[in-house]
């Protein structure tokens, strides 16, 4: 399942770099692909997550396939909707706000979150480690966009939001973690877009 899921990733990342530059014309429409890192207060840890962007204007939107930095599990997907504040462009920089979606169908605890769990509950015999989650998260915040060439970018972002576990195992009732509440989300990126980064 895993090679199977890098391979889709692989095959969609030469799509784009080879034949969508091609459909990116000189009008208001952009293409790029991009990788992201991040990590929330929901429990599950840094995930990864390749990406393609459509953008039109000042407004862009990315969807990939998400991945849990531990063990490169693949969990589910990822989509970020950006807007660039056109009176807060550079040639080296811009200003944005973002809203972002994780829907997760098979999430595992983070490494911190498993040593947390086990030590708070040393009598129980739930194998936290290898627990797995259905679950929603939902943020909004602001970032920047470094620009390194017109090109290529590298963005940092802050959210707050909120995780929601659609479906858990018993184990869960005697956890810490809780299956619903707010949550703080960091973020970082590295994209490329196919027209050149320009001020309005």
């Amino acid at each position: 399942m895993k090679t199977t899921i890098k391979t889709i990733t692989a095959v969609l990342l030469i799509i784009c770099s080879t034949i969508l530059p091609g459909q990116a014309t000189a009008g208001n429409f952009n293409l790029g692909v991009g990788v992201s890192s991040d990590i929330s207060s929901s429990g599950l840890g840094i995930n990864r997550s390749p990406k393609l962007i459509v953008g039109y204007k000042n407004h862009s939107f990315a969807f990939g396939l998400n991945y849990q930095k531990r063990n490169m599990n693949f969990s589910g997907f990822q989509g970020v909707y950006k807007y660039v504040f056109p009176t807060c462009q550079t040639k080296r920089s811009d200003l944005f706000v973002f809203g972002d979606g994780f829907y997760h169908q098979t999430a595992y605890l983070g490494k911190r979150f498993v040593k947390s769990e086990n030590y708070s509950d040393r009598d129980n015999n739930y194998d936290f480690e290898n627990i797995n989650f259905k679950v929603i998260e939902l943020y909004a915040g602001f970032g920047m966009n470094i620009w390194m060439t017109k090109h290529l970018s590298n963005s940092f972002g802050i959210g707050m939001g909120m995780h929601h576990t659609l479906e858990s195992s018993d184990a869960c009732k005697s956890m810490i973690r809780e299956n619903s509440g707010a949550s703080l989300l960091l973020k970082c990126g590295l994209a490329y877009t196919i027209k050149k980064h320009t001020t309005n």
